[in-house]
């Protein structure tokens, strides 16, 4: 890294903080000039902990699985290792609404053949997977409902990739990218001619590897892992890496303009009341606001970027006393499929998940989401309308009496991005049309989760600090 690196990073949520510390820490004590400018009050984006009385209330994502690596190395750097909290060994209970009642998801393949979650024809279909044909990769983009339907069947579609995508996304799986959205699902059809088969060969390479004295992966199709979240809630990560960062992070500071500064590629950024040369920008805020910001200069690369929609998601959680809550509550939540027509995505039931941590004793805490891709009006209504829609619709699901104690409600009007068909060729663009020396890191691009995130920040951190591009 040449001498007097001057690195400006926009936008302070989980992306931006972490490409911040992972520069820091890569940049080991050489001359580095960092600054990280966010518009709002605080850091963190959309994610943060307010902390009422003994309840801890997310107000964006729960938390992080732990079998990817970047956060967790995230959180070990900033010394927080004892302030881990993994979900409880309940919370792999996990529901699927089905004409009305709680029907649990099956873990393993026994327990598949016993579920009322499809019938015995529909499990036929899914069998049969192994015998349907390779789809042609010249074929283009396939939405997520598409290939359901092509290797699992219209019934697997409705009762599991539905809420799948439910549960990730609060996306419509006939616009979802199968290959933008779920690539490794993607990849077992490409590299192997099936899901089965990839399953077959990823458990195959794990043994082999257990064998060779290897780590223990995660599975074929996807991380698996637990969730995992801090004491305090995720609100105590931002907190620590905005300490690390001192003073060279600058709050209520919107940009209002980045500029290409001359010959030697550098660049000028703006904002109400600060001019700021930088030898290299990472911008780190949703996509539209990237797009405001390239337009002067990369016209491709912003409308791309505009081309990716985001879904609007209110968060609304309730606290009630467990006398009042008749189901049974041993699991990690529930999700609604497209097909039952309900007014909610699905609910958490975030005191079991994390019991003791979340709420106090004897207290019931239910996450409840409202919105998404198929509803995007109800998000945008008033507490006093999401909460009632809420209540109406946990009383009869869950058999509450009574009316909650505490609520809390969060509306996201940009909540999540949607990865749908075209995603990875707008991605594409964006790359091709980036000047050198700004980079790019967010969940609208290449992964929704933190941990996608945390390790798209640690190559963004990398290439800065390497002076890649430059």
């Amino acid at each position: 890294m040449r001498a007097n690196h001057r690195v400006v990073v926009v936008g302070a949520g989980i992306s931006g903080l972490a490409a911040a510390a992972g520069i820091l820490r890569r940049a080991k004590g050489a001359p580095l000039d960092l600054r990280v400018l966010e518009a709002a009050e605080r850091p963190g984006g959309k994610i943060w902990t307010l902390r009422d009385e003994g309840v801890l209330h997310e107000t964006g994502p729960n938390g992080w699985l732990d079998s990817a690596p970047s956060t967790g190395a995230l959180v070990r750097h900033l010394g927080l290792d004892s302030k881990i909290v993994r979900a409880d060994a309940a919370a792999e209970r996990r529901f699927v609404l089905k004409h009305g009642d709680l029907t649990l998801l099956p873990a393993n393949p026994a327990a598949f053949l016993r579920s009322p979650i499809l019938s015995g024809r529909a499990k036929l279909r899914v069998a049969a997977e192994l015998i349907v044909p390779r789809r042609d990769p010249a074929a283009g983009d396939e939405s997520l409902a598409d290939f359901g339907r092509r290797r699992l069947g219209a019934e697997a579609l409705t009762w599991l990739l539905d809420p799948f995508v439910t549960g990730i996304h609060a996306g419509d799986p006939e616009r979802i990218s199968v290959t933008a959205a779920f690539p490794k699902i993607a990849a077992l059809e490409s590299k192997h001619g099936g899901l089965f088969r990839g399953m077959i060969a990823g458990g195959r390479a794990r043994r082999r590897a257990r064998a060779a004295g290897g780590r223990r992966g995660g599975g074929a199709a996807g991380p698996g892992g637990t969730l995992t979240s801090l004491e305090g809630g995720l609100r105590t990560l931002v907190e620590a890496i905005a300490e690390l960062l001192g003073d060279r992070l600058l709050l209520g500071q919107p940009v209002e303009a980045v500029e290409p500064g001359g010959d030697d590629g550098s660049f000028i950024v703006r904002s109400a009341d600060r001019c700021i040369e930088a030898d290299q920008v990472v911008l780190a805020v949703p996509a539209p606001a990237t797009a405001k910001l390239l337009q002067p200069f990369a016209q491709a690369a912003a409308r791309a970027c505009l081309a990716i929609p985001h879904a609007p998601v209110s968060v609304v959680e309730t606290l009630f006393d467990r006398a009042d809550v008749g189901a049974d509550l041993t699991g990690f939540g529930f999700l609604c499929p497209g097909a039952e027509g309900r007014r909610i995505l699905g609910s958490l039931w975030t005191s079991s998940i994390f019991p003791g941590a979340r709420a106090p004793s004897g207290k019931v805490l239910l996450r409840t989401l409202v919105g998404g891709r198929r509803q995007s009006e109800l998000a945008l209504g008033s507490e006093s309308d999401l909460l009632s829609l809420v209540l109406d619709e946990l009383r009869v699901i869950l058999a509450i009496e009574g009316s909650p104690e505490r609520s809390f409600i969060t509306r996201w009007q940009e909540a999540i991005p949607q990865y749908e068909l075209g995603h990875c060729e707008r991605v594409a663009t964006i790359d091709r049309d980036l000047p050198a020396r700004l980079h790019l890191v967010g969940n609208a691009f290449r992964g929704i989760g933190i941990n996608d995130c945390t390790a798209a920040a640690e190559g963004v951190a990398e290439r800065v600090v390497s002076g890649r591009g430059a």
